[in-house]
């Protein structure tokens, strides 16, 4: 599995950790050292390649107070996938990568390396 770099924007759930900021019924947890795969009938996780976007998609979170959001580095296999997908209840639903935040890349597989400290992220969002 040829992994790359990359960043993965989280949301603090209480002591649960941490979960990607688009929380559905196929939402997954994300901590340290952990790999990280979609759920059955789930696919692929979006991520980015460039620490700018991760900073965008934080700045368009203004009613979630940044202190819950976090930028994970990460390494990730690039999905061969063009859309995601997860089954609700009843019916599967999907976004194509086009209606997806700008700078969104598909993974397959996720593994969280470390997380921006606090310095970083206001360094990075003040910038």
């Amino acid at each position: 599995m040829q992994l790359e770099p990359g960043y993965k924007v989280l949301r603090r759930v209480g002591s649960k950790g941490y979960t990607s900021v688009a929380m559905y019924s196929g939402s997954l947890f994300y901590s340290r050292g952990k790999i990280v795969r979609p759920k059955p009938g789930c696919g692929p996780l979006a991520v980015f390649t460039d620490l700018e976007y991760a900073k965008r998609l934080i700045l368009w979170h203004i009613h979630t107070p940044e202190r819950y959001l976090a930028i994970a580095r990460i390494k990730f296999q690039r999905s061969k996938e063009e859309m995601v997908y997860y089954r609700g209840r009843f019916e599967t639903f999907y976004a194509n990568l086009a209606d997806l935040p700008a700078g969104t890349v598909l993974a397959d597989a996720v593994h969280v390396i470390s997380y921006l400290t606090a310095k970083e992220k206001k360094e990075l969002l003040e910038g």
